[in-house]
């Protein structure tokens, strides 16, 4: 294949339009990362017409049933495995048994007779194969580094002298996807090819036998890589596009009965909205209504304020007087306390006054005793007038101490 105005030196004459089936549909899409590699799997059985084929991580079965629906097409004489546990993995997300059962539902009846589905792991499966028997052989299991080293290592051994492997995502350089390191260490080590299109598909001819088709076709793609990945991305984007077409005409149904559900909610959402409507304009009037009555209070609260401020300065001015009153009874208490000492140290002098007093009149009683009894004693001896002068001078005498 030769591209107008194009100049090279003897080009391999390869024309991917004789091998036609890399024209035909496919009968079944599900994953958007391996349909665009359909129509060169197909091409790719018409190339090398294996004998055995097997398919390491089918999953939902896009590149499994292309490979099988090329052979059966072609009529082949061929035996096709597909290896997975149908478990899933962290890369591919984990899921239940009814993406085999569906599998299942759709491989068994068209593809049986010369294909089966293998539930087991890849080490698992690997006694089932002789040694130096399968013809083309698809890695697509876990794509770390480490998984799909080992899956190349231990199924090297069971490919035949025109073996074929293809390993997918070799594009891919994100997370912990390490196939495209593996494929950067052997891919010079054998002819091969790759795809960059559809996160990467390698080709690599392991046999020493490969058939003169393929042989062509490696030769083409090393001297035109670009003009070969040009058409089959060609092809396989028609595909994505036929799927995402197809998806869209089977949403229509939906999305029309979609349509006029949410036009009878647009319709009940429009009559609320009438009823919000008359009931945000009464509120726009309660609102108004409550505006001028707040702004009556607000009047009313600015009088209040100006009072309480008036209030505010004959308190503060009856603060002070009280703070005079309170140092004027201060000064009285201590007047006070002064009297109140005055008062007990006078009536102490009083008591002891009185007590005097009473001393004294116990003396002037002792001393008119005293002188009554001389006064008698003076009146016997003076005798009768004399006694009656005498009695008469201690008359005062006796009538204080008949005092009670």
């Amino acid at each position: 294949m030769q591209q107008s105005g194009m100049q090279h030196d003897a080009p391999v004459p390869f024309h991917p339009l004789a091998f036609p089936q890399c024209l035909e549909p496919p009968g079944r899409v599900n994953a958007i990362s391996w349909q665009e590699h359909i129509p060169f799997a197909k091409a790719l059985v018409q190339m090398l017409r294996p004998k055995v084929f097997v398919e390491l991580g089918v999953h939902t079965g896009d590149s499994y049933l292309a490979f099988c629906e090329a052979a059966a097409a072609l009529k082949l004489d061929i035996a096709c495995s597909g290896v997975d546990t149908w478990r899933g993995d962290p890369q591919a997300g984990l899921y239940g048994p009814e993406v085999l059962a569906e599998l299942q539902a759709y491989h068994d009846p068209r593809y049986g007779k010369f294909s089966r589905l293998v539930q087991a792991t890849f080490d698992e499966a690997l006694a089932q194969f002789a040694d130096g028997s399968i013809d083309l052989l698809h890695i697509d299991g876990t794509h770390t580094y480490e998984a799909v080293r080992h899956d190349w290592e231990t199924w090297r051994g069971k490919l035949s002298r025109r073996g074929v492997v293809l390993f997918h995502d070799v594009n891919v350089r994100e997370r912990d996807f390490g196939v495209w390191r593996l494929w950067e260490e052997i891919k010079g080590q054998y002819s091969h090819f790759e795809f960059t299109h559809g996160y990467g598909l390698g080709v690599l001819a392991v046999g020493p036998d490969t058939p003169p088709e393929l042989a062509t076709f490696l030769k083409f793609g090393k001297e035109q890589p670009e003009l070969l990945r040009s058409f089959f991305f060609s092809l396989g984007n028609r595909i994505t596009l036929q799927a995402q077409l197809r998806k869209a005409q089977s949403a229509i149904p939906e999305y029309d009965a979609l349509c006029r559900a949410r036009g009878a909610e647009i319709e009940r959402l429009n009559a609320k909205i009438l009823e919000y409507d008359a009931l945000c304009r009464a509120r726009g009037a309660e609102i108004e209504r409550l505006n001028a009555k707040i702004t009556e209070y607000d009047a009313l609260c600015r009088a209040r304020g100006t009072a309480i401020e008036k209030l505010d300065a004959r308190i503060l001015e009856y603060d002070a007087l009280c703070r005079a009153r309170g140092a004027e009874i201060e000064q009285l208490n201590a007047r006070i306390s002064e009297y109140d000492v005055a008062l007990r140290a006078l009536e102490a002098s009083q008591r002891a006054q009185a007590t005097r007093i009473e001393q004294l009149q116990g003396q002037v009683v002792s001393g008119a005793a005293q002188l009554a009894s001389l006064q008698e004693e003076r009146a016997r001896i003076v005798g009768g007038a004399s006694f009656r002068i005498g009695r008469a001078i201690t008359a005062p005498a006796r009538l204080l101490l008949r005092r009670p």
